[in-house]
Order: C-alpha cells, then sequence, then structure tokens
C-alpha cells in the first residue's frame, strides 16, 4: 500500500495535505517519522520505494489523481525546478501558516 507521509505538527503540511487529499483518490496520508521528515514530506509506493519532497508530491499526484489535469500537474510538479520552489516553501513552512489561516509549525 502507498503512503504519503507529512509533518504533522506543522500546520501549513497538514493543511497542504488536506488539499492533496481532496486532489486524489485512494491514497492513505499519515504523520511521519524520523528523519526525512523534519526536512521532507514523502511518498513510499506499494514497492516500498521512497520519494522525497517535491518528487514525493509529484508521484502522489501521478498515481492517485482525481482527473487527467491533476495527474498531469503530478508531472509538473516533478521536474528538477520545482526542488527549488519545494526547498524554499520547506524553509520557510512556520511562517506560511498563518498565511494560511493555520498556526504555525511547533517544532
Amino acid at each position: 500500500m502507498s503512503v504519503f507521509y507529512y509533518d504533522a505538527d506543522c500546520g501549513f503540511c497538514t493543511w497542504a495535505v488536506g488539499h492533496l487529499r481532496r486532489m486524489t483518490t485512494n491514497l492513505t496520508t499519515a504523520p511521519g517519522r524520523g528523519l526525512y521528515i523534519q526536512r521532507n514530506a514523502y511518498y513510499v509506493d506499494d514497492n516500498g520505494k521512497e520519494f522525497l519532497g517535491h518528487r514525493g508530491i509529484s508521484h502522489a499526484l501521478l498515481r492517485h489523481g482525481r482527473t487527467a489535469l491533476i495527474r498531469f500537474l503530478g508531472r509538473v510538479v516533478g521536474i528538477p525546478p520545482a526542488a527549488i520552489i519545494y526547498r524554499l516553501v520547506a524553509m520557510n513552512r512556520h511562517r506560511l501558516g498563518p498565511l494560511v489561516g493555520v498556526s504555525s509549525c511547533q517544532i
């Protein structure tokens, strides 16, 4: 079973995963643990392969997207320049939470 892991202590991350759930079908999400989650959300596919950060979001959208447009968005999110955007968001997630009306990270 594939799973998308996120930082449940981060208000922005929880908010973003809520949107991911609405854009996908049959995607299991769960709070992450360990070192990965301090820097990246990640997706583990049915074979146990892990995809970190923007690649994790990309694979979740590609495999579970509700529509062809959302699956296409998964391709866009997977391109290398998206890694820069992902990293900027991840580094500033404590600032982004209040902008979307949720609490900031507890970390």
